[in-house]
């Protein structure tokens, strides 16, 4: 019910787009679906995001999710259910964690800007 709502306060709030027009866009071909690839991977800094990215998404992922139940339940002496659900609490901490950080970043970034 709360979605819905939403959905019908997101329609009214939404400004209207008067549409794309056809010079906009480029005609299909492979080269052009490939073009944002090659720019994408041909940036050194997207290679850094990414690499640096997985090493702080893997850990989590094989440790916690993949390692924490059972250790939990054989080590602790939780239920599997409660571990379980201790478990399950790693990517909620994602989703609030990486906005969170990222608007940090933000506000270090301006505050201490003008510093350097």
């Amino acid at each position: 019910m709360i979605g819905v709502c939403l959905a019908i306060a997101t329609w009214f709030v939404m400004p209207r787009d008067s549409g794309d027009s056809a010079a906009h866009h480029g005609h299909l071909s492979a080269a052009n679906l490939l073009k944002p690839f090659r720019i994408i991977f041909s940036n050194p800094q997207s290679w850094f995001a990414g690499i640096i990215g997985g090493l702080l998404f893997v850990p989590t992922t094989i440790g916690a999710l993949g390692w924490g139940a059972s250790m939990l339940n054989k080590g602790e002496h939780v239920t599997m259910a409660f571990a379980a659900s201790d478990v399950s609490m790693v990517p909620i901490g994602w989703v609030i964690g990486c906005p969170l950080l990222g608007w940090i970043s933000s506000v270090v970034a301006v505050r201490y800007a003008r510093v350097f």
